[in-house]
């Protein structure tokens, strides 16, 4: 069990540090396209469909990563007076809103992403770059969402056992 959780957390490791790299060429291309628009009042026409697609892959191969860190907004007020046992019993309950809500995503935007590919979409700009990768990301980071829920979920289970035996 804890070969599979090192191989999750570093996978969602992994994939958050590509994640947050992805934001140095988003930083340089919306300056870049901030320097043509008005400094040389010649915008271009692709910088805005490589940020949307950039912009994704923060945000889909980000999630697992800002999961397994606790990073994620939440609603700290009302437990942060709990003691830990209650707390991860509390999160075992509302994990089963998370899974529910995951594997719906996870249907559906695989269901999308498989036909973008099928057709090989492509965005409805000037520039008319290829989506259908960008909508793979999708599912993918579902994935990684849900293996890293999975993790946290073992660690709660763990910690309501562990220390209602006392340890």
């Amino acid at each position: 069990m804890s070969y599979f959780i090192s191989f999750v957390e570093k996978l969602s490791k992994f994939f958050g540090i590509i994640a947050s790299l992805l934001l140095i060429p988003l930083l340089a291309f919306t300056g870049y396209e901030v320097i043509m628009r008005y400094a040389f009042n010649s915008p271009t026409i692709w910088v805005w469909d490589v940020n949307i697609m950039l912009f994704a892959g923060v945000i889909t191969l980000g999630g697992a990563d800002v999961l397994r860190t606790g990073s994620h907004v939440g609603m700290d007020i009302l437990v942060q007076n709990f003691q830990p046992r209650n707390r991860a019993i509390l999160d075992l309950f509302s994990s089963v809103f998370f899974y529910i809500g995951l594997l719906v995503l996870l249907i559906f935007s695989w269901d999308q992403a498989w036909m973008a590919w099928e057709y090989r979409e492509t965005m409805s700009t000037i520039w008319a770059p290829p989506i259908y990768p960008m909508k793979m990301l999708v599912p993918i980071g579902t994935f990684l969402v849900l293996l890293q829920g999975v993790v946290h979920t073992i660690k709660n289970v763990s910690a309501v056992f562990y220390i209602s035996k006392g340890g």
